[in-house]
């Protein structure tokens, strides 16, 4: 019973050690978007300023 419980522990743990990284890689992903979104904008707007 104990060898069981242990086991459900451990694979409990083993989720939540995977659904922590898969957050921490969608956040990067997601900071990573929103600098080039940013860095796009800002391009577009030099260009804008010197067609000008």
């Amino acid at each position: 019973m104990a060898r069981s419980f242990g086991r459900l522990v451990i694979k409990a743990l083993k989720e939540v050690d995977k659904a922590a990284r898969q957050a921490v890689i969608d956040a990067g992903k997601k900071a990573l978007e929103r600098r080039v979104q940013a860095r796009d904008k800002l391009c577009k707007r030099y260009i804008d300023s010197v067609v000008e």
